[in-house]
């Protein structure tokens, strides 16, 4: 007592000095009331968060619990609907403490803490009729958290009247500060956490706010958007910076950072938007010279366009997309800006529109390469970041958490996945069966794989000719091994029911492209190569046997990783192949190829005896190779072979095709469990 509260002990307790008479005494009489004042509002806030602290905690577990059954309520009801609710006090707001991705996969925890009160939080609740203190409040007292305090002490105490026609209207949801370097560079695990959030389907909105977060490691531009909320021309000036890119944008025909400022000063209400001042800076940053380091002109260039299209995608642009003869839609001030950010971001008839027409109706080829341009500049991004958290030379915390692991995995997973994964698209929407698929080979190259559009389909979709922009062939897939393409398609879903629940509802067909069907060898065009329809019972059995698998985000920390189906194929478009195509636990898919060392001396043996095939020593030996260094008891997981029919010779009449193919697929399988099960 003595030591915390030293004028009010002397006074009340020891009773050694009348306080009230040495300050009335003193010359330094402000001083001494200023420190009387301070001991004060100390005890009676330590009264408060100590005299109520049980029923403050009971009162906030009764208010989660009720929150979390109305989420629950909310989930049940409406499972497509993306509606999170998330319970914290306001002493955990203003300390910045979330709760962990551990316990919701919407819940950033510690990836940002306070930068996310800064940059989301705070810029989305000021509309509000409680006045945030921190708006009231001029620069230099938001700058320092001590003096800010002071002020609020003054004010719930009643010790100043500035603010005395507010009354009842203040609320403390902390200051905004200028952020510091170290702050920043401490919340570096932030770029896993986006790549989590990429994983989920949203790449385009991830890597914005992956770009913002590099930006706030950078001097010129490190101001945060509520802070651009209160100032929304403070950073306009970087725009006019006489090293500005101007002329290489209009070449390129891109939105410039000062077409961006111009826009907002004839929509003056934009500067009061959180996102449009997020895409705004985005576009400073990375359009004008030095701001960021690191960069070249040209990758400047590649960045700021897919930024103009993340943007564009977030905000639903193509609301305002309009059909041939159709006025514009100028409803409402949404209506208006996009329209006028459409017109001069994306101008009529330029490739730029098309581009991102193209981009919102799903063409796989424009969202393939939009993907490839993001996953670069997302990878390229992290790279920068962690060189400038090095820079600064900030200490960070070398243990890992449970959720940075999260996060790490996903990253891993998605962005650094292994030489034999296949790799989903990020971009969910583009997951729909293609009318038809065509494959072809390449010598030196490899397999390529094309969509192309049934002739009756094209445009047909969109009632719009604008949208006729469509390629009839689009590239998905090429320089592979057969194996990795069929499966990419797969689980991708480019193969499957099209056009479903339609009259026009088909499966996906399958065709060669005539002038790319050459093997490069006698024996792999005779003995190894197969017709469309093996290759359509191939793509079922695949699509079969990896049925849809329900996996938590949690399982990559909870669980042991381990294969749990996989399907071998002997001979497939190559003779002497052998291709496994297997799946973890954690709905990761792997393809590994081996090309059998001599198999091929013995073909003639092989063609007349396809058992004396089946039993070959070279063929269990690099079976069980794989077993071993992949942990799987063949006996112990979901299993299925296919042997190439046109391989061998049997008894079978040549229109029994599918029992043919089956016999061999049944041998294949006993052999590796005689061999192979533990």
């Amino acid at each position: 007592m003595a030591d915390n509260y030293p004028l009010l002990f002397k006074h009340l307790i020891s009773k050694t000095t009348n306080i009230i008479k040495l300050i009335e005494t003193s010359p330094e009489k402000a001083k001494l009331r200023s420190r009387l004042i301070r001991e004060i509002i100390n005890l009676m806030k330590r009264n408060a968060r100590l005299g109520k602290s049980d029923e403050i905690k009971t009162r906030e577990k009764v208010l989660k619990q009720r929150i979390e059954k109305i989420q629950s309520y909310i989930q049940d009801k409406f499972p497509d609907a993306e509606v999170y609710l998330f319970p914290f006090s306001l002493h955990e707001f203003r300390k910045g403490q979330f709760g962990s991705t551990t316990e919701s996969k919407e819940s950033s925890g510690g990836a940002y803490e306070l930068i996310l009160n800064y940059e989301t939080l705070m810029p989305g609740i000021y509309f509000t009729p409680i006045i945030p203190s921190h708006f009231l409040f001029p620069d230099d007292i938001n700058n320092s958290e001590e003096h800010f305090d002071k002020l609020i002490e003054y004010l719930r105490f009643g010790m100043i009247s500035i603010y005395d026609d507010m009354s009842g209207r203040v609320t403390n949801q902390g200051p905004t500060p200028d952020l510091q370097l170290s702050y920043v560079a401490h919340h570096y695990s932030a770029v896993y956490w986006e790549a989590f959030k990429a994983s989920y389907g949203n790449l385009p909105k991830a890597t914005l706010n992956l770009l913002r977060f590099e930006i706030l490691l950078e001097k010129k531009a490190g101001k945060t958007i509520i802070q651009l909320i209160k100032n929304p021309g403070l950073l306009d000036k970087l725009a006019y910076s006489t090293k500005n890119m101007e002329k290489e944008f209009k070449t390129e025909k891109i939105f410039s950072p000062q077409d961006v400022v111009k826009l907002e000063k004839e929509f003056p209400d934009l500067g009061f938007d959180p996102w449009w001042l997020r895409y705004k800076v985005l576009k400073i940053a990375y359009g004008v010279p030095h701001i960021i380091a690191g960069l070249e002109v040209s990758d400047m260039i590649q960045i700021s366009k897919n930024i103009d299209t993340a943007f564009a995608l977030h905000v639903r642009l193509s609301d305002v997309f309009k059909k041939p003869g159709q006025k514009p839609l100028l409803n409402s001030f949404r209506d208006q800006v996009l329209t006028r950010f459409l017109d001069q971001a994306f101008p009529e008839n330029s490739d730029r529109r098309n581009n991102i027409v193209a981009t919102f109706i799903g063409d796989v080829e424009t969202v393939s390469e939009f993907e490839k341009d993001l996953r670069w500049i997302f990878q390229t991004c992290i790279d920068r970041v962690h060189k400038k958290v090095e820079k600064a030379q900030v200490k960070t915390n070398k243990k890992t958490s449970d959720e940075y692991n999260i996060w790490y995995h996903f990253y891993q997973q998605n962005f650094k996945p292994k030489n034999n994964v296949i790799q989903r698209s990020i971009l969910n929407h583009l997951q729909v069966p293609r009318g038809r698929l065509q494959i072809g080979y390449e010598p030196q190259k490899g397999w390529f794989f094309r969509s192309l559009q049934k002739e009756a389909m094209v445009g047909k979709r969109f009632e719009s000719s604008i949208l006729n922009i469509l390629p009839e062939q689009v590239t998905l897939l090429k320089k592979a091994k057969f194996l990795q393409g069929l499966a990419y398609c797969v689980i991708n879903g480019y193969y499957g029911v099209f056009l479903s629940g339609t009259l026009k509802e088909t499966m996906t067909d399958v065709e060669y492209d005539l002038q790319h069907t050459n093997l490069g060898s006698k024996n792999d065009n005779h003995l190894a190569f197969i017709r469309p329809d093996q290759i359509e019972r191939i793509m079922k059995k695949i699509i079969a046997l990896f049925s849809p698998l329900k996996v938590s985000y949690m399982d990559c920390i909870q669980t042991k990783r381990k294969i749990i189906s996989a399907m071998i194929f002997l001979n497939l478009q190559k003779y002497g192949r052998l291709s496994i195509l297997y799946r973890d636990n954690l709905d990761t898919v792997y393809v590994d190829t081996f090309d059998l060392k001599d198999f091929d001396k013995n073909i003639d043996k092989y063609i007349s005896s396809y058992k004396t095939m089946l039993e070959s020593v070279i063929l269990h030996k690099t079976l069980r190779r794989f077993f071993e260094t992949r942990q799987i008891e063949p006996d112990k997981i979901l299993l299925k072979t296919w042997v190439n029919t046109n391989s061998v010779e049997t008894s079978h009449a040549a229109t029994n095709e599918i029992a043919k193919e089956s016999d061999l697929a049944e041998t294949f399988i006993k052999q590796i469990i005689l061999k192979h099960a533990s």
